[in-house]
C-alpha cells in the first residue's frame, strides 16, 4: 500500500478507472482493480470517524512528522525569546491542561498515541494544532474558561481536527480542485466556508469527546454563548470559523445527544465502542475487497464525497454571502456604526475587508536601497483592541514587531502604531476586498527620517 499520494497520480488514478469497463471478463480485471483499491487508500483513506473515504494525501506518519516540526520550531522560537511554556508560565494550570488533555485523548481515536500538551504564555483566547500529536494551549484561554469542562470542550475540538484529518484534508481538496479547474473554489469565501464547515465538525466530535471523558458536554455551549455576549457577531466579511452564537446553538444539539453517555467525573466505560458507533456517527466497516471491485468502488466514493464535500462548502459561502448582504443593507437603512475597536467588523460590508488572517509581502526602505519580505497578522485581545505582529526579513535578519490600531482613516484605510527593537514609528494601510493591502510606513532615527512601504496579500 502506498504511504503518500502525488497530485500526479490523479492520471494513473483517471486511466485506471477507464480501464475497468474495457477490461471486464479479462484477467487483468483484479489486478486493475487492485490497482485502483492501491491508489484510492493513498489519495483517499478512510476517515477515522465515518469510515467514508477523504481526500487525504498524508499518512499518519507523515502527519506527525510534518505537524510536530511546526510546531517544535515555535517552541525554539519561544526559548530564543526568554518566553516562558508549559509549568514555566503556570505550574498549576499546566498541571491541569495536562490532566484534562490526558483524560479527553484517553477516550478519543488516539488513545494508543504519545500526545504532548504545550502551555504558551500569551493572553489569547486561543488553543490549535497542526495535525501531530501536540496541542498548543494559550494562557489567555486556560484564565478565561470558567470550569475543567469548558477546557475539555476546548481540548476534544482540538483532537477532533486531528482525528478528522482536516488540516490534511483541506489542502487535499483544494489540490483537487485546482487541478480540475474549478472556478467556485477561488471565489471569495470558498476556502472561510470550507473551514467553517470542518470547524462544525470538530465542535461535534469535540463535544462527545468530552462527554465519554467525564465532562459535561454542555460546557461547550454555555462557553461559546458567553463569547457571543462578549463581542455580538457582525457580518461584515467571510468567516472561517462559525459566529459564537451559532457555535452556542449547535454545540448545545449535539450536548443533548451526548449527554445520554456523560457519567460526572468518570470515563465512561463504553468509550473503546462508542467511538465507533454512537447517535452522533457510526463508523461505515463493510467494503468490497481489492481485486472483487473494492477498487472502483472506492474511487467512485472518493470522488462523491468530494464532490459533495464541494457542494457544502459552496452552500455554506452562499449562506455566509446572504449574511454580508443582508447586514449591508441594515446599515444603509441607516443603522448605528459600529465600534472598531469593541466589535467584530473592521470595515464597510461592501468592501469585505477581512484583517483576522495572514498578510504576506513586501517592504522597501526608501532610498536605502534596501528590500525585503513581511508577514503580517492582525487579530484581536480578548478586550476587543486590535493589533497586528509582524516579522520582517531584511538583510539577511528577522525583525519582530507589533501594531496597534490608532484609528479608523476610512472604510478600507487604517492608521497604526509600530514598535520593535525599541523603534516607535506610524504605518498606514489600505485594504481592498481581494485580499491585498498596500500601506507607507516611517519613523525617526538619530534626526533622520525613514519611510518605506509595505504591499501584500493575503496567503
Amino acid at each position: 500500500m502506498l504511504n503518500s499520494f502525488a497530485p500526479g497520480q490523479f492520471k494513473r488514478l483517471a486511466v485506471l478507472a477507464l480501464l475497468v469497463p474495457i477490461s471486464v471478463g479479462c484477467e487483468t480485471l483484479k489486478e486493475v482493480d487492485k490497482a485502483l483499491y492501491e491508489v484510492s487508500e493513498a489519495a483517499a483513506p478512510r476517515d477515522r470517524i465515518t469510515g467514508e473515504r477523504t481526500l487525504n494525501f498524508d499518512a499518519r506518519a507523515d502527519q506527525i512528522r510534518k505537524g510536530n516540526a511546526a510546531i517544535e520550531t515555535v517552541l525554539e522560537k519561544y526559548r530564543e525569546d526568554g518566553k516562558p511554556i508549559n509549568g514555566e508560565v503556570d505550574p498549576e494550570a499546566y498541571a491541569t491542561l495536562k490532566r484534562i488533555t490526558n483524560d479527553v485523548l484517553s477516550v478519543s481515536h488516539f488513545a494508543g498515541e504519545d500526545w504532548s500538551v504545550v502551555l504558551l504564555p500569551d493572553d489569547e483566547f486561543n488553543a490549535f494544532v497542526t495535525g501531530g500529536t501536540y496541542i498548543v494551549v494559550f494562557k489567555g484561554l486556560v484564565d478565561q474558561a470558567q470550569s475543567d469542562d469548558e477546557i475539555a470542550a476546548v481540548v476534544g475540538h482540538e483532537i477532533a481536527h486531528v482525528a478528522a484529518g482536516h488540516l490534511s484534508e483541506q489542502a487535499a481538496h483544494s489540490t483537487v480542485f485546482g487541478l480540475v479547474r474549478k472556478k467556485s473554489t477561488s471565489r471569495e469565501g470558498y476556502a472561510q466556508a470550507f473551514t467553517n464547515l470542518n470547524e462544525q465538525e470538530a465542535d461535534k466530535i469535540g463535544v462527545m469527546y468530552a462527554a465519554l471523558a467525564g465532562y459535561d458536554p454542555y460546557a461547550a455551549s454555555r462557553l461559546w454563548s458567553r463569547k457571543s455576549q462578549e463581542r455580538p457577531t457582525s457580518w461584515s466579511y467571510f468567516r472561517s470559523h462559525p459566529a459564537s452564537e451559532d457555535r452556542s446553538i449547535s454545540t448545545g444539539e449535539y450536548a443533548n445527544t451526548a449527554k445520554q453517555y456523560y457519567m460526572p467525573g468518570k470515563i465512561n466505560p463504553d468509550h473503546l465502542s462508542l467511538i465507533k458507533c454512537n447517535e452522533i456517527w457510526c463508523r461505515r466497516e463493510t467494503q468490497l475487497a481489492a481485486g472483487d471491485g473494492g477498487g472502483l468502488a472506492s474511487f467512485l466514493e472518493s470522488g462523491l464525497k468530494a464532490y459533495g464535500d464541494h457542494l457544502r462548502a459552496e452552500t455554506e459561502r452562499l449562506r455566509q454571502q446572504n449574511k454580508i448582504v443582508a447586514e449591508a443593507n441594515r446599515q444603509r437603512l441607516g443603522a448605528p456604526p459600529q465600534d472598531i475597536n469593541s466589535r467584530s467588523t473592521l470595515a464597510s460590508p461592501s468592501e469585505l475587508v477581512r484583517l483576522d488572517q495572514v498578510y504576506q509581502g513586501r517592504i522597501s526602505y526608501f532610498g536605502k536601497s534596501k528590500s525585503g519580505s513581511i508577514v503580517t497578522q492582525f487579530s484581536r485581545t480578548p478586550s476587543g483592541r486590535l493589533v497586528g505582529r509582524y516579522i520582517e526579513s531584511v538583510g539577511g535578519r528577522q525583525i519582530h514587531g507589533t501594531m496597534k490600531l490608532v484609528r479608523k482613516v476610512s472604510d478600507t484605510e487604517y492608521e497604526f502604531e509600530w514598535t520593535n527593537d525599541g523603534l516607535t514609528g506610524k504605518a498606514q494601510f489600505r485594504f481592498t476586498r481581494y485580499g491585498s493591502f498596500r500601506g507607507k510606513w516611517e519613523f525617526e532615527y538619530r534626526g533622520e527620517m525613514w519611510r518605506g512601504s509595505w504591499d501584500g496579500k493575503s496567503s
